[in-house]
C-alpha cells in the first residue's frame, strides 16, 4: 500500500505538468499522486470558474479517499490555496479525517467571509492562526503575514 496520496494543485500560471519532476520523486518513493487540472487556467474563459476549480480539487480528494488511501496530503501553491481550502471545507468528516496535513507553498489562505482583495487591504501587522482540522480562520489576516498554522 502507498505511504501517502499527494494531491498537487497547480497555481494560476501553471499546469499539472509542472509538477512532473516532483510526481516522479514521490512515486519512486512509494507514494500515490494526483494532479488535478484547474478549469479556470485555460485560454478559454469558463462560467463560474472558481466553482469549477473547487469542484476539481474536491473530486480529486474524494477519489483519493474513496480508493483506499489512508493518508491524503494536499499541496496548494499560490492561487491553488483559494479553491483548495474551499474544497476542503466542503468535505465530509470521514474525508477530512484522512488529511493529516496540508502543505502550502506561498498559498493564498482567505478567511471565511473575506476575499483576496479584502485580505490584501487588511493591516499587515496582524497574524493568523488557522485550525486546519476544522478549516476555519480565527481572525482575518493577509496571506503574507501568516505565521503559524495549528494542526
Amino acid at each position: 500500500m502507498a505511504k501517502h496520496h499527494f494531491i498537487l494543485v497547480h497555481g494560476a500560471y501553471h499546469q499539472p505538468e509542472h509538477w512532473d519532476p516532483l510526481v516522479k520523486v514521490l512515486q519512486q518513493s512509494g507514494h500515490q499522486t494526483s494532479t488535478p487540472r484547474l478549469p479556470s487556467v485555460s485560454a478559454t474563459p469558463i462560467p463560474d470558474c472558481l466553482a469549477a476549480d473547487i469542484s476539481a480539487v474536491k473530486q480529486s480528494v474524494a477519489d483519493a479517499t474513496a480508493n483506499g488511501s489512508e493518508s491524503v496530503i494536499p499541496i496548494f501553491p499560490s492561487y491553488g490555496g483559494i479553491p483548495g481550502f474551499e474544497a476542503l471545507a466542503t468535505l465530509t468528516d470521514g474525508q477530512k479525517s484522512k488529511i493529516p496535513r496540508v502543505i502550502c507553498i506561498s498559498a493564498f489562505i482567505v478567511p471565511k467571509g473575506e476575499s483576496l482583495v479584502s485580505v490584501q487591504q487588511a493591516d499587515a501587522r496582524t497574524y493568523v492562526e488557522i485550525d486546519v482540522r476544522h478549516f476555519t480562520s480565527l481572525r482575518p489576516t493577509p496571506p503574507w503575514a501568516l505565521r503559524k498554522i495549528k494542526y
